[in-house]
């Protein structure tokens, strides 16, 4: 009987298991999944958004839904927006309601997507296309361009142009607010005759935010617009019609977890019994069940997550009139873990072959690198899909590395995945290669590099323009660099694609005479500003629909052949041109009526190709001349000029006639052009600068004698140059940029007494730091009487004078400039200007290997002339210059208010100025904090409420005294606290008592290797001052030095955290511990052995410290130390209980609040638990409030 109950009762619960959770709501919610939907409704175009109201709108506001390059979403108030999706029988429709603090409306065109505006793109299909749009998907923008309402298309489809299109549209702005409302007619906009009510699509929504100039970010609903053309990560919308017959259905999520459940709504206009749904793979059927639906109800039924497997499943519905199906994708974070541990271990074993390639292991370790980082930014279930879909896609490609085979990234379009080392952050960057079909390393092959815009990826331009190269069988190769929102055009992001350009060129068959840059958008701007700093280089330049603003500089550009394709007649082009070719250019001008996708195989025609492939570089080196007649006489003159070499760095120069010294940071020159009009006064007549093959150019010049260069190690010098003292390196051949290279202090000043001067350079300083951070540059803010005290250990950036910054009057006598009443003297020169400033870059004297940059000011006047010149754009050519001397009305890169400008010569130092330097480098450090604390209680004899008057009063010091070099680091800490407190009984104050008396030493030696661990040594010293007495029994217990505590440990460390907001170390190792009682009195208690004066014990030591360090001068240090001894000395009878074998605990935490400079609130417990001194637990607390000093 029992064994029947017992199987009725396990069937039962196998049933209720299997069977479907089925729930009922009146309107499911989109915001608890992914999914809409869109009910048939009248609908008026009008922005009032009143006929909407009774549905649920769909909601942005999150963090993880935007996506911003410039600066942060700043919350809801930036950017957010809620939306719904309708449809009637003339076409689908979208209302939205966007929340923004700032409008703008900019572009026009094919560029009005960067405006504040809704973009939304349609798979009419749902078919989920996995790389690229296919012919059923439609895209559109609604904003305004013009001052009108705009409804742009973005075709993807040959048989449909993009464009403007006449769709009912209406937008309503009114202060933060943009209403939307559009309609997309079904054939004209969708491609499909009439809607079927019941059907199912993909859609995804994103909003863009303009603040002005160009767009900041957008929040999004899904991926699958931005950044690469793809439906599959498109919710699903129903157009839902509650008239209709047959069952309509909709899931919430098709990307789930293997934990999850699937859920998904049912409606029916009448009562539906039987309704089959299946979990399907492939094939399989893995879950089969059927439900019954309510009249006009809709019904949310799960399948439990035991069900489901990872991979691409199916979900079927059907009833008697009609079945559906659905895409549902399932991935697991076990498995991603899984894939990112077998190429670890494949990464492993490469490391250990010798027939591998060695790019292999690279390459897998950057893999790892990349999923690792994808993984841990993933939020939504579609960003672990991806996650594990792009590590199944690596793990295919491992054989071919054993078989030496191609590793192609997409074999369709013939393109390779390669990658190299930033020399910026040493991170691994990524860029893709197309190789013609037939690519041999034997023979050299033209390059072609495209720089996509600010909006695609470098896979949808390396699909695009790979395949039209493989349709024209051409054998060139396509280079495609990854973009670098974080460094945006700047000098930085330059260096970056020449860098990438470097590592390709050298791991492929290229032909350096025929290196073509192309690029659309905002990369046609990249391409330009690429060739003009460094036209020796290419030979052909091609640009696709970029914008050129008022301040690009077109010199330069003459020099090679251009191509320019443009979608606006009335652009400002045409001059350029004229200028161009009056100057012996060669431009091709190319106006497009209407820009599709299929664009670019129509532009890059054969005509195009055969001209772009007959374009090579002219080996002829140029012979310049130019005038110098009727100018201002002086010692020094500059000109600028273009390299082949040091392409990380503008290349510019500085030539010294009365000195017989020069030196140029290049290999080859391509142009020669007077910048400044300083020049010697012996040489008002012609200069001739002639260059040849062999590497060495002359300066002639009447009535002096010849001088000749030679290249000697990438640099132009005379043949016998003076004694290098302080060479500059590599590292800072590009001028003022080169503060950049390492992490950053920036130093404001604090001691002006126009207070609103030393806010003026902290606001400089924040900004600059706000702007090193989108460099990855490690940065800190810190004030000037801080700075001071700190260990040099970065590059530094200082606003003020040496009158305000206190740090700035340390070294300035080392420096070589000096500010004076009215103006200021650089070297041997005094600039009588008043207001002045300067910025300049120069090595810090107190440790030569990092460097300083000044930007010196004497009032806010002045201040504010740096702020306006303080930015990082590839045009500010401050940064190519080791100094620079403004007067008052300063503009960016207006000489005209430039007083002197230029660079050190390899030596730092100027013709007439050599600097004195500390040689001796400081490895030494200290801290010393003294501090008092007192307490005081007075009670009269006529107070009733209890209690005793009492004193409490106590000193203390904390020294640290830190030596640092190299792989060595000594830290060595002395504690010393001493206290007393006194009480009143009987009207009588007694005998002060000592509360407190400490001395503790503690010395750590560690061998820094750079590795998980560290080898140490330590030694530790703990006894106090006074004597002490037990407090029951008033029997004298120690006094100085008696007992004295020693231990020595030698083991291994480990740094776990050095940032600045929490420091964690922890160590462990063998460890020797000592007690000595040389006073006999004391030995009993203290060695356990009155015939004994010293106990020693071995063992294993283990210590852990944690300092946090909160803001507004909270800090809260925690030190752990447990010792297990092993061995000791002490006799088995004067220890029967064995004492010395149990665990001894030390804990100790001090909590410390500084109230201000001088005032500072601690807390400080103290437990111990050692068997050998107490049988018990030890507790010793203090809190206090006293006065601190730090010298």
């Amino acid at each position: 009987m029992r064994r029947m109950i017992r199987n009725i009762m396990s069937f039962m619960s196998f049933w209720l298991l299997a069977m479907p959770v089925v729930s009922t709501a009146q309107q499911p919610d989109p915001n608890t999944g992914l999914f809409y939907i869109a009910q048939k409704q009248q609908i008026i175009i009008d922005a009032d958004l009143g006929e909407w109201q009774n549905q649920i709108p769909v909601y942005l506001n999150q963090r993880y839904q935007t996506r911003y390059r410039k600066g942060e979403w700043r919350g809801p108030t930036d950017l957010s927006a809620k939306f719904w999706i309708g449809w009637n029988d003339d076409g689908l429709a979208i209302a939205a309601e966007v929340v923004d603090d700032s409008v703008a409306f900019p572009f026009s065109g094919h560029d009005v997507w960067a405006n504040d505006c809704i973009q939304f793109a349609v798979d009419v299909q749902d078919d989920n296309a996995p790389n690229f749009y296919q012919n059923d998907d439609r895209e559109f923008v609604v904003t305004f361009a013009d001052s009108d309402t705009v409804v742009y298309e973005y075709s993807y489809s040959e048989q449909r142009p993009s464009g403007r299109r006449d769709f009912p549209v209406k937008i309503a702005v009114s202060s933060d607010t943009i209403r939307y409302e559009v309609l997309i007619p079904w054939e004209e906009g969708l491609g499909i005759i009439g809607p079927l009510p019941g059907m199912h699509m993909g859609i995804s929504v994103v909003f863009f935010d303009n603040d002005g100039d160009n767009y900041r970010g957008w929040i999004q609903w899904t991926a699958g617009i931005t950044q690469k053309k793809f439906t599959l990560p498109f919710a699903t919308v129903l157009l839902f019609d509650p008239e209709i017959n047959f069952v309509q259905s909709i899931p919430t999520k098709t990307f789930l977890s293997k934990d999850d459940t699937v859920y998904f709504w049912l409606y029916s206009r009448y009562y539906r019994k039987n309704v089959t749904f299946m979990l399907l793979d492939k094939n399989e059927t893995l879950y089969r069940n059927n439900t019954s639906l309510r009249s006009r109800s809709w019904i949310k039924v799960a399948i439990p997550p035991k069900y489901l497997i990872v991979g691409n499943l199916s979900l079927q519905i059907a009833s008697v009139r009609i079945s559906q199906r659905f895409d549902i994708a399932v991935w697991s974070k076990q498995l991603i873990t899984e894939q990112i541990g077998y190429l670890t271990q494949q990464f492993q074993v490469f490391k250990n072959l010798k027939d591998i390639d060695p790019a292999a292991g690279f390459t897998v370790d950057y893999w790892i690198e990349y999923l690792k980082e994808k993984f841990a930014q993933a939020v939504t279930d579609f960003d672990f899909y991806n996650v594990m879909i792009e590590a199944q896609k690596r793990i295919d490609q491992i054989p071919n590395f054993y078989l030496n085979k191609q590793i192609f990234y997409n074999w369709e379009n013939r393109i390779v995945e390669k990658f190299y080392r930033s020399r910026l952050d040493s991170s691994r960057r990524r860029y893709l290669v197309h190789l013609p079909a037939d690519y041999s390393s034997q023979q050299k092959y033209p390059l072609l590099v495209f720089f996509h815009n600010d909006r695609n990826s470098e896979e949808e331009s390396a699909r695009k323009i790979g395949s039209i190269l493989m349709e024209r069988e051409l054998p060139v190769v396509g280079l495609f660099p990854a973009g670098y929102p974080e460094l945006g055009i700047t000098y930085f992001g330059l260096n970056e694609l020449m860098q990438c350009l470097n590592d390709m060129q050298q791991k492929y068959a290229i032909d350096r005479s025929r290196i073509y840059l192309a690029g659309e958008g905002s990369g046609g701007v990249e391409a330009l500003l690429l060739a003009k700093r460094n036209p020796d280089q290419f030979a052909a330049v091609t640009t696709f629909f970029s914008e050129l603003g008022d301040q690009f500089e077109w010199s330069n550009l003459h020099l090679f052949p251009l191509w320019l394709f443009d979608d606006n007649p009335y652009s400002k082009y045409s001059s350029f041109i004229q200028q161009t070719k009056q100057m012996g250019g060669d431009v091709n001008y190319t106006v497009v009526d209407e820009i599709s996708n299929q664009i670019y195989g129509e532009l890059m025609s054969d005509h195009y190709f055969q001209w772009l492939l007959n374009q090579r570089l002219n080996d002829q080196p140029p012979k310049i001349q130019f005038e110098t007649r009727n100018l201002i006489p002086a010692k020094v003159f500059w000109a600028e000029i273009f390299s082949l070499k040091d392409y990380a760095y503008p290349a510019y120069f500085r030539a010294n006639i009365d000195s017989n010294r020069l030196e140029v940071h290049t290999k080859n020159i391509s142009e020669f052009a007077l910048i400044k009009n300083r020049l010697p006064a012996e040489t008002r007549f012609p200069l001739e600068v002639v260059f040849d093959n062999r590497q060495r150019f002359k300066i002639n010049a009447p009535e002096l004698e010849a001088i000749c260069f030679l290249r000697s190690n990438s640099k132009w010098k005379i043949h016998k140059p003076e004694r290098e003292v302080l060479q500059k390196t590599s590292l800072v051949n590009g001028g003022m940029a080169s503060i950049f290279d390492k992490p950053l202090t920036f130093v404001y000043s604090t001691q002006h007494p126009n207070l609103e001067y030393n806010e003026m350079t902290f606001r400089l300083a924040k900004a600059a730091a706000r702007r090193g951070r989108q460099f990855f540059l490690k940065n800190s803010i810190i004030a000037d009487t801080s700075m001071v005290k700190q260990k040099i250990n970065s590059n530094i950036i200082t606003f003020g004078n040496a009158s305000s910054n206190v740090y700035l009057r340390k070294i300035i006598s080392q420096l070589p400039m000096r500010f004076y009443e009215k103006g200021l003297k650089f070297g041997d020169s005094y600039c009588d200007v008043g207001r002045c400033a300067a910025l300049y870059i120069y090595p810090n004297p107190q440790q030569t290997d990092f460097l300083i940059m000044c930007g010196i000011a004497d009032d806010t006047v002045a201040l504010k002339n740096i702020g306006k010149i303080w930015d990082l754009s590839a045009t500010n050519r401050i940064y190519f210059y080791d100094y620079v001397i403004f007067a008052d009305g300063v503009e960016r890169n207006n000489y005209r208010s430039w007083i002197e400008f230029g660079s050190f010569d390899h030596e730092w130092s100027l013709p007439w100025f050599q600097p004195p330097f500390r040689t001796k480098p400081k490895y030494w450090t200290n801290d010393i904090v003294l501090g008092l604390d007192a307490n005081q209680l007075l009670l009269n004899k006529h107070w009733k409420g209890g209690g005793k008057s009492n004193f409490t009063w106590k000193i203390y010091s904390r020294m640290e005294f830190n030596y640092e070099r190299k792989k060595i680091n000594w830290k060595n800490s002395l504690y010393l606290a001493f206290g007393q407190i006194s009480v009143e009984e009987d009207e009588k104050w007694r005998s002060p008592e000592k509360s407190t008396d400490i001395i503790n030493f503690d010395s750590v030696l560690k061998l820094r290797l750079k590795k998980f661990i560290d080898p140490y040594i330590a030694f530790s010293l703990d006894t106090q001052f006074h004597e002490g007495f037990n407090p029951k029994t008033k029997q004298l217990i120690s006094r100085f030095a008696n007992p004295l505590q020693i231990s020595q440990s030698a083991g291994i460390a480990r740094n776990i955290s050095d940032a600045k907001k929490l420091q964690l170390t922890t160590r462990v190792g063998c460890s020797i511990k000592e007690v000595i009682a040389t006073d006999s009195r004391f030995r009993n208690l203290w060695t356990g052995d009155e015939a004994k004066w010293m106990k020693t014990d071995g063992g294993i030591e283990w210590l852990t410290e944690s300092k946090s360090v909160f803001k507004n001068g909270i800090m809260l240090t925690n030190r752990l130390k447990l010792f297990q001894a092993v061995i000791s000395s002490i006799s088995p009878k004067k220890d029967p209980n064995k004492n010395w074998k149990a665990l001894d605990v030390y804990f100790e935490q001090m909590f410390s609040a500084k109230l201000s400079q001088y005032f500072v609130f601690n807390v400080v417990i103290k437990i111990i638990y050692d068997r050998d001194t107490s049988p018990g637990w030890q507790l010793w607390e203090s809190t206090s409030f006293g006065l601190t000093y730090k010298f």
